[in-house]
């Protein structure tokens, strides 16, 4: 099958453009934006695209390629010729899509489904071959193995089942579609089975079982379930059996509870009135042992509230003289207080009277007149700093004169380890009898010289002169003193300072005149015990009187109580005689009565035991009642239709796990089968592809200029390239145009062994773009010499490849 003619009207760029091909090489040449892609994609659009789409693959596939002048359809027909016969598919997306075939007789197919089975009778390959290999755009070349490993996997399955009929004998089976039956069929058997724990996956429970299980899976349940009712049937008649004995149980608890209520039905009556004496009996004796400890209590605690009341009069007493005691205390210890605050206040003005007599000792040198001073000492040293300095120094008592510029000689002895320095702003001379020595500065070497320097040392002696006024009015030396005056009279100036805040915060607003005064006025500080001891003895007193106090208020209530009660102590004693006589009359009524049953200590014991059994019964009979029932309904359900028993079940369980174990053995079997035919295949795979990567090779040495001549290959892919004497280089490693040449050369190998001998088309877009001239010489050759016995339609904007390949050439102008 080739492509003989595609119109677009309207699609993407072309309003209405058409566009006819020819056997063997195309190129279509156009610029940037020209409709190269439009045209690509109208082909590929045609053929793989269905016109009714879902709304977000139309919106990926159709809006972009809509008219851009309006409109909201775009349609292709595409004209294909196979052994001179004439197929026309047209199609149209957008708000009225349909699809249509036009057959070599006339007729035409419209449903989508029928144009996509003839399509796929046309096509020279699997449609998943042609879009993958025989249609590539220039993006995608570099792309070419990631593209076959993601999206390319069938093509590379049909390629190699090409491949194997041509080395081995599989009568015309594809061997990969086999090992792929295998691996479905080995799936669908294993299905959530877990092989190594010889169960269900992640053990999951039969409430939840997974949906999706296989054949083992199922088998497994299968036998699960029937396991399950086995057991359920075992159970059941297990708890009938169980039941039984509680039915047995029950009735003769039942009996028994009945025969002992009926033997003491006459001692129940008797021992009810012989309860009622002896509750009576217990009251007035509790009554009695009452009365007896009040009798006990009142004449005890009427003695202790008059104790109680002469102590807190005494206590009262002793902490009046506490109170006042600590209010002396704390008088003086605010006395002392003061007087402690006075002597710190006395000697911080000591410290502020120290200070301010040093500061007024101190010469008052301020700010303006030292920097007066240094101004001055500045223009000295800026006079002086190109002047001669000489020292002269004695080893043995000598005479001799010098001169400092041109000032008057002057003579001088001098004695051993003496020393005197001359300074001058420009000459020095030094005369002894053996020797004259003169010095000049290198601004005293012209006449010139002499005259300058006279004039520096002039202004030198006048800087000097109002240095030395400004220190005599100021009563220091020299410059330094001066520095040393001011630094002592600041320091001193902040001592003072430092010391009158200090004094001040002592004093915290008062005069030290009213201190004084406070303190003269306060009097003689009374000696007390320590404020501690007196606070404490106080906090004791007061807590005691508190306790004393509670302990009064409470004997008091009870007093109260009493004699609300029982009036007198007298009264409550006669009600006391008349307890005790009660008590006497109970005791005799009750040896009078009728005993109770051996084996009870009393009445109240033996009629519990009587009502619990009477409880007992009602409960026992209630309960026979329920079992009887329950045995009823396990007797229905054994008698309902489908129930088995726990034999019968356990014959299917046998036959449901032979089922199982052949399941298991069949999936086993299909697990060998299938990692020997894998390994099978790998172990043929060199053969099978060998071929391939001697074409492979050869064709990329020549499209290299034989720079490399070698490749490796993992099955059909390339994965590095060899050059001559030197390592393999990686896909990854690879320049971008060596990349295009490699991926250039796969592809027409790949569509060589998909198309054979049968007529073909492949499309490529801008194939040569990155390789170098050299390279794009060669790769033409192997285009042309492809294009020689298929059709090829190659796009490109470079009128330089158009004229490197040749053949039909279709120029697209400026878009319409």
């Amino acid at each position: 099958m080739i492509l003989s003619r595609a119109r677009m009207h309207p699609f993407g760029f072309f309003s209405d453009r058409t566009v006819d091909f020819s056997p063997g090489l195309n190129v279509i040449l156009g610029p940037n934006e020209a409709g190269k892609s439009t045209l690509f994609h109208a082909v590929r659009h045609a053929l793989f695209v269905p016109a009714r789409l879902r709304k977000p693959d139309y919106d990926a596939k159709i809006v972009p390629l809509l008219p851009a002048s309006g409109g909201d359809s775009i349609r292709v027909d595409l004209e294909i010729c196979r052994g001179g016969e004439r197929w026309v598919l047209k199609r149209r997306w957008g708000a009225s899509p349909e699809s249509e075939l036009v057959l070599p007789g006339g007729g035409s197919l419209g449903d989508e489904a029928s144009i996509k089975a003839r399509l796929a009778e046309l096509l020279p390959a699997r449609p998943a071959a042609v879009a993958h290999i025989l249609m590539t755009r220039q993006s995608s070349l570099a792309e070419t193995l990631r593209l076959l490993r993601k999206d390319g996997r069938e093509s590379l399955s049909d390629l190699a089942d090409i491949l194997r009929r041509a080395v081995l004998e599989t009568g015309g089976v594809s061997v990969d579609r086999f090992v792929a039956r295998l691996t479905e069929d080995r799936a669908r058997a294993f299905a959530r089975w877990d092989t190594a724990a010889r169960g269900p996956e992640k053990s999951r429970g039969s409430d939840k079982r997974w949906r999706d299980g296989g054949d083992v899976h199922t088998a497994w349940w299968a036998m699960e379930d029937i396991r399950a009712a086995w057991m359920k049937s075992l159970a059941y008649e297990a708890g009938l059996d169980e039941l039984n004995a509680h039915l047995r149980a029950a009735a003769s608890a039942c009996a028994e509870k009945e025969a002992f209520l009926e033997a003491h039905a006459a001692t129940a009556k008797d021992a009810s009135e012989r309860r009622a004496l002896e509750a009576e009996r217990r009251a007035a004796r509790i009554e009695s042992e009452k009365l007896v400890k009040i009798s006990v209590d009142w004449p005890v605690a009427d003695h202790t509230v008059r104790g109680l009341q002469e102590s807190m009069a005494a206590a009262d007493s002793a902490r009046a003289a506490l109170e006042a005691e600590l209010r002396d205390a704390q008088k003086a210890e605010e006395a002392r207080g003061l007087l402690e605050r006075h002597a710190r206040v006395l000697r911080r003005k000591a410290v502020v009277d120290e200070a301010a007599a040093r500061l007024a000792a101190l010469p008052r040198l301020e700010k303006k007149s030292l920097d007066e001073i240094r101004a001055a000492s500045a223009a000295v040293a800026r006079l002086e700093a190109g002047r001669i300095s000489v020292t002269v120094a004695g080893r043995s008592e000598t005479e001799v004169a010098s001169q400092e510029d041109f000032g008057p000689e002057k003579r001088r002895k001098l004695a051993p380890g003496e020393t005197f320095r001359l300074s001058a702003a420009g000459r020095v001379r030094l005369v002894h009898h053996d020797i004259e020595i003169e010095v000049r500065s290198g601004d005293a070497e012209s006449a010139s010289g002499d005259a300058d320097s006279e004039d520096r040392a002039g202004k030198a002696a006048q800087a000097h002169a109002a240095l030395t006024g400004l220190l005599s009015r100021h009563g220091v030396p020299d410059i330094e003193a001066a520095e040393l005056c001011s630094r002592e009279w600041q320091d001193c100036a902040s001592d003072l300072r430092a010391a009158e805040k200090s004094l001040s915060d002592e004093l915290a607003g008062e005069t030290l005149a009213a201190l004084e005064e406070r303190v003269a006025a306060m009097g003689q500080v009374t000696q007390t015990r320590p404020l501690p001891q007196i606070v404490s003895d106080l906090a004791t007193s007061r807590a005691l009187a508190g306790s004393q106090t509670r302990d009064l208020a409470e004997l008091r209530r009870r007093l109260g109580d009493w004699a609300a009660e029982h009036g007198t102590v007298e009264k409550l004693i006669g009600s006391l005689a008349l307890l005790k006589g009660r008590e006497s009359d109970l005791d005799q009524r009750l040896a009078r009565s009728a005993p109770v049953p051996e084996g009870f200590s009393d009445a109240e014991a033996f009629l519990a035991v009587f009502g619990n059994t009477q409880e007992d019964l009602g409960e026992a009979k209630a309960q026979l009642a329920g079992l009887r029932g329950r045995k009823r309904e396990m007797e229905r359900e054994a008698e309902a239709p489908g129930h088995q028993s726990a034999e019968e079940l356990e014959a299917q369980l046998q036959d449901a796990r032979d089922s199982f174990e052949e399941e298991l053995r069949r999936a086993e079997a299909l697990d060998r089968l299938l990692a020997r035919s894998s390994a099978l295949t790998r172990t043929s795979d060199n053969a099978v592809f060998s071929g391939m990567k001697a074409q492979l090779s050869a064709m990329i040495k020549a499209m290299t200029t034989g720079r490399h001549a070698d490749i490796e290959m993992e099955g059909a892919v390339p994965v590095a390239l060899s050059e001559e004497g030197s390592r393999a280089i990686a896909w990854d490693q690879l320049s971008a145009g060596t990349k295009d040449t490699l991926a250039l050369a796969l592809r027409l190998a790949m569509a060589s062994y998909f198309l054979g001998d049968a007529d073909g088309f492949m499309l490529l877009d801008d194939p040569l773009v990155d390789m170098d001239p050299d390279r794009q010489r060669a790769a033409a050759e192997a285009l042309k010499s492809f294009a020689s016995s298929r059709q090829l339609i190659v796009f490109t904007c470079h009128p330089a490849v158009a004229d490197v390949l040749g053949g039909n050439l279709i120029r697209l102008g400026e878009a319409e």
